[in-house]
């Protein structure tokens, strides 16, 4: 809940410059919409990884959480979540950078971690089933 709270006061702050202090109620509707979606990937991923390694102790397909969750998709969420806020902090550092580019690396380096541990356990899980598949 902290990281969606400032998420929500870096936002205010960036709507504030922007569109000065008359922004209206559309900002904190968006606002929670973005908080909901945020809050929403958290629970996913929560539920998938409790969801996925509870198959992988009950199945005989151990292979496809081993190589896949595991393997491949802890490391994509691990280097996915690294990579991409340090490419955008590249990108605002550039010489012909916006300003704006700083608040879309910090919104992605708090976004990004979030967004992608469902997406990457999934991708995980579909690629050690692919394996085990061609494996028989």
């Amino acid at each position: 809940m902290g990281v969606a709270m400032l998420l929500a006061a870096v936002m205010n702050a960036v709507a504030a410059q922007l569109l000065g202090s008359q922004f209206g109620w559309s900002f904190i509707i968006v606002t929670l919409i973005l908080m909901s979606f945020f809050g929403f990937c958290g629970w996913l991923g929560v539920v998938s990884w409790r969801r996925l390694s509870s198959a992988a102790k009950a199945s005989q397909d151990t292979t496809a959480y081993e190589i896949g969750i595991r393997d491949f998709g802890v490391k994509f969420y691990l280097s996915f979540s690294i990579a991409f806020p340090l490419l955008m902090f590249g990108l605002a550092l550039g010489d012909e950078a916006d300003p704006s580019m700083y608040v879309v690396a910090v919104i992605a380096a708090f976004i990004v971690p979030v967004v992608a541990f469902p997406v990457s356990i999934w991708a995980g899980y579909v690629l050690g089933m692919v394996m085990v598949q061609a494996k028989r």
